[in-house]
């Protein structure tokens, strides 16, 4: 008798939901995000808050900058970090 075909391959799993934005914070994937986020915080007078999305790998040809004169907040969950 002629052999059945393989099962078909298992879907990949589904990425667990990201965590909670904590209010103002600006998701990101990139330099440019957190630049981007930086640029909107110093235009509105306030201060810059990120979080670095899990699998998101970041390395940095350009510096990030910002004014002297706002607080950077930077958060991840740790993953890959």
């Amino acid at each position: 008798a002629p052999t059945p075909p393989p099962p078909p391959p298992l879907p990949p799993p589904k990425s667990p939901p990201l965590p909670p934005l904590v209010p103002g914070e600006a998701p990101a994937y990139s330099r440019d995000d957190i630049q981007d986020e930086i640029n909107s915080a110093m235009a509105q007078g306030r201060n810059a808050s990120v979080y670095i999305l899990p699998g998101a790998r970041l390395a940095f040809s350009i510096e990030v900058t910002c004014s002297g004169k706002i607080h950077v907040s930077v958060r991840s969950s740790g993953e890959g970090a």
